[in-house]
């Protein structure tokens, strides 16, 4: 090829050339939708509007440079594959998607490109509307990754770059009336604008969003700016509209509807009308790169508050340099880059300043700071004054409103705020909703409620990103290095509430209760509740309140509950429900708060707020639920290392050299093996992270943890059988582990095995932390029938179970597994007082003495399984139930960001004594 004939490399291609952004793009405006009428209008149905949509299949061509891409000249488009719009070129066939989270995945060389560059041309023809005869015709897309040119009958209409940006072009002279229209874009891969599109995410390419056509007559508005303003007591208001009108002059008229179409009345004082919203919860919603503008009319009808962020972020930089002041010289402090920067806050605030959630503009993400922000800052405060700035790498707020962090501890926010009183602080993430976590939401929620400057904080991040991918007999969502792709993440990617084809995770069930608007607790004198109201301008008028009461063996019918009013950010404190008849050792009474009418996001009935009040009666004698049955004393037998016992249909079976434990009733295997202490448990995402407790974990080898036998010794008296094992449980190379006493009690009055375990850690572990403490038994698979009284549903853990209700539960052992994209642990259940295991024949009773809570997860795998399994679809299940009952868990934390459960969720080498009883019921 002769570069020279292509000005190669003397002429800068538009895609790798600093001074060109947009060439003949028409200015930012803001987003909206023209209508022929007031009803089509309000039907908010784009389809109704002066709108032609170029969506659908377009013809194709793949090459790996600009330079081979064909000219419109001489393209035969016929031959071109198809291909659909909107969409990622990668997800159709052609080159392979890449996620990095930080590194860019290309050479670093500022602002050049390389001219291999991956490059889609498309192809199609559209008509326009012959009613549109006459008016200016702009060509509009919403999203093009990373960069384009445009040409309409074979002449070149323009380019622009900005991949979540709008993009608009007055096409009206280059269109021939009447007949079909050729139009023909080609999209490059990479451009300078790449190096400020470095977001965590996957770095795919093409036509991503809308593309549509949209006239504007002889005299039209073609943007406006509605700004409203409150008086100082905060009770009235006015709203002011800037119109920017092109053609000839004309009469304006400017309505004000209320939502079903009506005029607002003028405000006369306390007579008029009140127009309000009642929110549900004061939620915010934060991107690091700039959403479809339909996301923004959904938060407006919702009521979200929206933090919306300039599509910008260098995170690469990072990597390169030592320092975040030597990381942004290379663009945020540099003035070369200053218009690009500030493009990229001009397109933010011209599309979406109208939006009523929208209540904070933000400069960009991980991108260091330098002029280039405060410019862009400088920019947005003369254009929009009435909306705050955001911007979390402006340590000092210097450009800022507010000062912001990431993943900071409730600790480190407190002592922050104790120095800097001059700015509130947002989290603008925290909580790392990766896999089976965030833990310690509730410390946050706490945080924000108590601390007046802790303006909140935003979970990061709504929703995993596993692109959907098959493979012969399997399909799956992949992550990271699935696509061969290198550099990558892995499965950081997968960090959200919900999983990948967006069906909620347990987490989010979590953080839908701790962020509810009301809540319910017991009063110091255990005879009233506290009802406080988290809501900001509503009372609790809008809901229903009933009352039940929850205990083992018990659940009564709901019972309406009156309260009096309780206006917003108060509370008040009333006596506990009249006919409260408590004879339980201990009960909880669950207050809910439900929605009285349907509203756009939920049906009547819907539960917004829930608490469980815990009444104990310690003064009540326990009720023994064993079974009692007569059954003849038995005798050991021993017979080399195995040591024998049976009593009346009952077998048990001890190994006086490894410690298995084997229990039978008539021949049928209850345990196969164990009851046996059990000190890990499988990785979560979390533990597993370089800032976990996994890497400490594997170098103190506790997943090879391993039970000795030092000595056993046994006897039968009155009372039934024991056996007493010492064991010392080790881990290979190091020299720390657990004294332990395991007492095996069979006594003669019922068909039952009780188990005593005490340890205590000794020697040198480095950990101090251990996954678990409890016991681990494999039961037969058929096996398969689990009920229990404890927190459920659904899985929950120490620092993540304020969503789960106490109750009694019932499900299969599969059911209990919680398939998330990475294999993890999960399915673990809190607080429960007993455990029943089963089948339709036989079933297990487990619970710990004195009604001590426990928790328990059953499954068909071992943690070494689900450790070594990356997909789903490589977990292999065993023929087997595998069961554990922990004394204490770690809790969650969320420490892929640096925060490991907090203090009191950790489980320590402490000291341990327990003791569970087994029924056969």
């Amino acid at each position: 090829m002769d570069l020279s004939a292509l000005g190669f490399p003397g002429a800068l291609p538009d895609w790798s050339n600093l001074n060109i952004l947009h060439r003949n793009t028409l200015p930012a405006r803001a987003h909206f939708y023209s209508y022929p009428d007031q009803e089509s209008a309000l039907s908010f149905n784009r389809e109704q509007s002066y709108f032609n949509s170029l969506n659908g299949t377009w013809k194709f061509h793949y090459d790996i440079s600009p330079l081979d891409a064909p000219t419109w000249e001489t393209a035969n488009t016929s031959s071109w594959a198809d291909i659909e719009v909107p969409g990622m070129w990668q997800l159709q066939g052609y080159g392979n998607p890449h996620y990095t989270n930080i590194d860019y995945p290309f050479s670093v060389n500022p602002p050049n490109v390389s001219y291999v560059n991956p490059t889609g041309s498309y192809w199609r023809q559209f008509e326009v509307p012959e009613q549109w005869g006459g008016d200016q015709i702009r060509l509009r897309f919403e999203g093009v990754d990373s960069a384009f040119h445009v040409w309409v009958n074979g002449e070149e209409v323009g380019y622009s770059q900005g991949s979540r940006n709008s993009n608009e072009f007055d096409i009206t002279d280059y269109l021939t009336p009447g007949q079909a229209n050729d139009l023909a874009v080609r999209v490059y891969q990479w451009s300078d604008g790449s190096y400020i599109e470095d977001q965590d995410q996957w770095w795919l390419s093409g036509i991503f969003r809308d593309v549509y056509l949209i006239p504007f007559s002889e005299s039209s508005i073609v943007d406006f700016q509605v700004d409203s303003e409150l008086g100082d007591s905060f009770d009235e208001g006015s709203f002011k509209v800037n119109v920017t009108i092109q053609g000839k002059e004309g009469d304006l008229a400017i309505s004000l509807l209320s939502p079903n179409g009506s005029a607002i009345d003028e405000w006369k004082g306390s007579s008029s009308d009140v127009y309000e919203k009642k929110l549900s919860r004061d939620d915010f919603q934060i991107c690091s790169s700039t959403p479809h503008p339909d996301f923004f009319d959904v938060a407006d009808e919702l009521g979200f508050y929206v933090i919306a962020e300039s599509d910008l972020e260098c995170h690469g930089f990072g990597s390169i340099e030592e320092t975040q002041e030597e990381a942004a010289e290379w663009l945020s402090n540099n003035p070369d880059w200053e218009e690009a920067y500030v493009d990229r806050a001009r397109q933010l605030v011209e599309r979406f300043k109208n939006h009523a959630s929208v209540i904070i503009w933000s400069l960009g993400n991980e991108c260091f700071y330098g002029r280039n922000h405060a410019a862009m800052s400088n920019w947005i405060k003369e254009r929009d004054p009435s909306r705050i700035i955001h911007y979390e790498q402006d340590r000092n707020a210097t450009s800022t409103d507010m000062y912001s962090q990431m993943y900071s501890t409730p600790d480190d926010v407190r002592e922050f705020i104790k120095t800097h009183t001059d700015k509130p602080i947002l989290l603008c993430e925290y909580a790392h909703a990766m896999g089976n976590g965030p833990g310690g939401l509730v410390e946050y929620i706490d945080l924000f409620r108590t601390e007046q400057l802790s303006q909140g904080g935003l979970v990061w991040e709504w929703s995993n990103h596993g692109l959907l991918k098959k493979e012969e007999n399997v399909t799956y969502y992949a992550y990271g290095g699935d696509f061969g792709d290198e550099p990558n993440d892995g499965d950081f990617i997968m960090d959200g509430l919900v999983l990948s084809d967006h069906s909620p995770m347990p987490s989010l069930k979590e953080y839908a209760k701790v962020i509810q608007p009301v809540s319910v607790k017991l009063a110091k004198n255990g005879s009233a509740m506290t009802v406080v109201s988290h809501y900001d301008f509503s009372d609790l008028s809008h809901l229903e309140v009933s009352w039940h009461v929850v205990a083992d063996g018990l659940k009564t019918d709901a019972d309406p509950l009156d309260l009096p009013r309780i206006p917003a950010g108060e509370n008040r404190t009333v006596a506990l429900p009249s006919g409260l008849n408590i004879t339980q050792n201990e009960a909880w009474v669950t207050v809910e708060f439900r929605l009285k009418e349907a509203t756009v996001w939920a049906p009547k009935g819907h539960v917004i707020a829930w608490d469980q009040l815990h009444i104990q009666r310690p003064s009540l004698k326990a009720r023994d639920l064993s079974l009692v049955r007569r059954q003849d004393s038995g005798e050991f037998q021993k017979n080399g290392t195995k040591l024998l016992y049976k009593s009346g249909n009952s077998s048990f079976g001890f190994d006086l050299l490894q410690g298995n434990v084997t229990w039978k009733i008539n021949g049928v295997d209850i345990f196969q093996r164990g009851p046996e202490l059990s000190f890990y448990r499988a990785l979560t995402q979390n533990d597993a992270a370089s800032s976990g407790d996994g890497p400490i974990w594997e170098q103190e080898k506790i997943p090879m943890i391993y039970p000795q036998v030092r000595d056993v010794t046994w006897r039968v008296d009155n009372d039934g059988a024991i056996v007493h094992y010492k064991v010392w449980v080790g881990v290979k190379t190091r020299a720390w582990g657990v004294e332990a006493d395991m007492i095996y009690r069979i006594p003669t009055s019922r068909p039952q095995l009780q188990l005593e375990a005490r340890g205590e850690f000794v020697g040198k572990n480095d950990s101090h932390v251990i996954p678990r403490i409890g016991l681990m038994a494999v039961l037969p698979e058929a096996f398969d029938g689990v009920s229990w009284f404890g927190r459920g549903p659904g899985e929950n853990y120490k620092d993540s179970k304020q969503g789960s209700r106490m109750g009694q539960y019932s499900s299969t052992v599969p059911d209990l597994f919680t398939y998330y994209d990475y294999p993890q642990e999960n399915g673990n259940r809190e607080d429960l007082r007993w455990l029943k295991i089963g089948n339709k024949d036989v079933t297990l009773d487990a619970r710990r003495t004195k009604n001590e809570p426990f928790s328990f997860t059953a499954r068909r795998y071992m943690p070494f399984g689900l450790d070594d399994a990356q997909h789903p679809h490589d977990l292999k299940p065993l023929n087997m139930t595998v069961l554990h009952l922990d004394y204490d868990n770690n809790g969650l934390g969320s420490a892929t960001v640096r925060v490991r459960p907090f203090e009191k969720y950790r489980c320590y080498t402490r000291p341990f004594n327990f003791t569970f009883d087994f029924n056969i019921v």
